[in-house]
């Protein structure tokens, strides 16, 4: 059996007879493909527990640019956060900007995000 027709047998079951499944998983295709609610464990406390909807929205939230910049006849690639933007700008000089590109966290991302700091958003 496929790993898509797991997901698509899972998800008939819950749509036939309403039935509440529980999965646990590292895998973040499985929690995009079968979740609709997110409980993420750390030493055993809860440190998220919402709608895989919210958590969409919370990744949206943390879009970011990045940045290559010419340096000593050498390309740098920088992160630049989204509120500091302005700033970057204002302090390169734009000659040496290669290539400038709006970036998003994906799942996997801000779930380790989510750990580092401990569960504290």
């Amino acid at each position: 059996m496929t790993q898509r027709a797991i997901y698509e047998f899972l998800r008939t079951e819950n749509k036939r007879y309403h039935t509440t499944i529980i999965t646990t998983s590292h895998y973040v295709k499985d929690i995009e493909q079968l979740a609709d609610q997110l409980l993420i464990l750390m030493d055993g406390k809860v440190i998220y527990n919402e709608p895989l909807t919210c958590f969409t929205c919370n990744i949206a939230q943390h879009q970011f640019f990045t940045a290559e910049i010419l340096t000593d006849g050498q390309v740098e690639k920088i992160r630049v956060e989204q509120e500091q933007l302005a700033d970057f700008l204002a302090q390169v000089e734009l000659k040496n900007l290669v290539s400038l590109k709006r970036q998003g966290l994906s799942l996997e991302d801000f779930i380790f995000e989510l750990f580092e700091k401990g569960g504290k958003r």
